[in-house]
């Protein structure tokens, strides 16, 4: 879902403006008359280097002068060009852990009233977004929920992604400095939690929300930290979550030490002139980060560098995890995603694989290649579950009609008919079927689930749907 962008707009920096004290200092926001909304951007909750695990702030420079939130802080690697220039982003930096807080103004609530939270987490595969892009923006979700009289004030945050967030291999492991961007999410919802009362919010009505990679950055906060005996180190940071077009994770069959991702980093060693280094991760940290970035991407892409299981914030495969039990149990969940998004998958992996997808053989070395600890029979059978002459839906996406193909034609997608077999393979494996497991899961232990899908009405496969839909309702 896209949100509509609004702190790109070129507002001066007032003299005067909102304050407020949190525990390190005071700090001084902007007014949004248009909306009558506070804004107060680019507060660090952490601090960080480079390939090191976030730690608290320990600064503090009380109330006179107060500190400028006018403008957002630094994004982390890698700064999206026009999304950047567009929300008045300057900088880029490996210490770019700070928050963007949207919220009512207090003259247009009742006096005295804590309101609910959001924090949400940006999507992009954990290889690119950052927390003041249009897409993360709240403004209109905001000013529609005070109409509602259900007011809201929303957390945006930056936090690590690519190998800078999820660096792999022995070395990543053993000094402990895995799963970064995960560890960065979770400092932010350390500091909401103490801190957010500051601004009007109740920090026991705290929700976190994401979509796609952030909507599994709410599971993975959920199984966060326990122990290969069930036991976790109790730490109520949100009370629910919404998972827009996310599932269990994408880490299930990764550890952060296994032989693909130890591979991928002796890539990165042999790229940056580390390779036989005597500390190699002390070698890479000195690299310059534009370069590292750069060097980084080069080796394995979105496919590697992402949460995996490392027996410290993730303790076992995920979708293990859950269907054990472990998991933080009183958090309600909405979760969902639109119809047909199995075609980003599709497009992404013969994109990224460069080959096409007319043929039977050419089907099955994409899925051999996205899975590659696949046994051959259990591609076959993928294969005969999704038949090509079975009807579609299930077994294929939409029938094509000249619109649909059009439509996809028209930004650059393919249309054939294994193309739309790929698309509902991925689609039911990234999105429905972890949705489901979860579901299930929490259908066992009787903690509260919604599910919904999105229905796309440009899609003729929909259209009819949403017709009869708005015709029941008389829109």
């Amino acid at each position: 879902m896209k949100l509509r962008s609004l702190l790109f707009l070129p507002l001066a920096a007032s003299e005067s403006g909102p304050l407020v004290h949190v525990l390190n200092g005071t700090y001084l926001g902007r007014h949004l008359p248009s909306f009558s909304q506070d804004l107060f951007l680019g507060i660090p909750f952490a601090h960080t280097s480079l390939l090191s695990n976030p730690t608290s702030l320990n600064t503090s420079w009380g109330r006179n002068p107060p500190r400028s939130a006018e403008w957002p802080g630094p994004t982390c690697y890698p700064p999206d060009p026009v999304a950047a220039r567009v929300t008045n982003i300057t900088s880029v930096s490996a210490d770019c852990l700070n928050l963007n807080i949207i919220r009512p103004s207090p003259s247009s609530l009742p006096k005295d009233k804590k309101i609910a939270v959001v924090v949400w987490f940006y999507g992009g595969g954990f290889a690119d977004g950052f927390g003041a892009d249009f897409n993360s923006n709240y403004s209109y979700i905001i000013r529609a929920s005070v109409a509602q009289n259900m007011p809201i004030m929303a957390v945006t945050l930056n936090y690590r992604v690519g190998f800078l967030g999820f660096p792999g291999g022995k070395d990543a492991k053993s000094q402990g400095v895995t799963n970064l961007g995960l560890k960065d999410q979770r400092m932010a919802l350390r500091w909401v939690k103490e801190n957010i009362a500051a601004f009007g919010g109740d920090p026991e009505k705290i929700t976190v929300w994401g979509q796609s990679a952030g909507a599994q950055s709410v599971v993975y906060q959920l199984l966060a930290y326990y122990s290969h005996g069930g036991t976790r180190n109790k730490e109520k940071l949100f009370r629910s979550g919404v998972m827009s077009s996310g599932s269990i994770g994408i880490g299930n069959t990764w550890r952060v030490d296994d032989e693909r991702q130890e591979n991928s980093f002796q890539k990165i060693l042999n790229a940056t002139g580390c390779l036989g280094a005597a500390d190699a991760l002390d070698c890479v940290r000195k690299v310059p980060v534009t370069e590292l970035w750069e060097k980084s991407s080069e080796v394995g892409g979105i496919f590697t560098w992402h949460p995996a299981t490392d027996d410290d914030f993730i303790v076992k495969a995920p979708t293990l995890q859950v269907l054990d039990g472990e998991f933080e149990r009183d958090v309600p969940l909405l979760a969902g995603t639109n119809s047909e998004e199995g075609f980003a998958w599709a497009e992404g992996l013969t994109a990224a694989t460069q080959k096409g997808v007319e043929t039977e053989e050419e089907l099955r070395q994409i899925l051999k290649g996205r899975f590659p600890l696949a046994r051959n029979e259990t591609i076959d059978l993928v294969l005969r579950t999704y038949p090509i002459d079975g009807p579609s839906p299930p077994y294929a996406m939409p029938t094509p009609d000249p619109r649909f193909c059009e439509a996809l034609e028209a930004v650059g997608m393919k249309c054939g008919a294994q193309y739309r077999r790929l698309a509902a393979i991925m689609g039911d494996w990234s999105l429905i079927y972890g949705r489901r497991v979860l579901a299930k899961k929490y259908a066992e232990y009787g903690i509260p689930f919604y599910s919904y899908r999105q229905v796309a009405p440009v899609s003729p496969h929909t259209q009819p749907s949403l017709e009869k839909f708005l015709a029941e309702v008389k829109c």
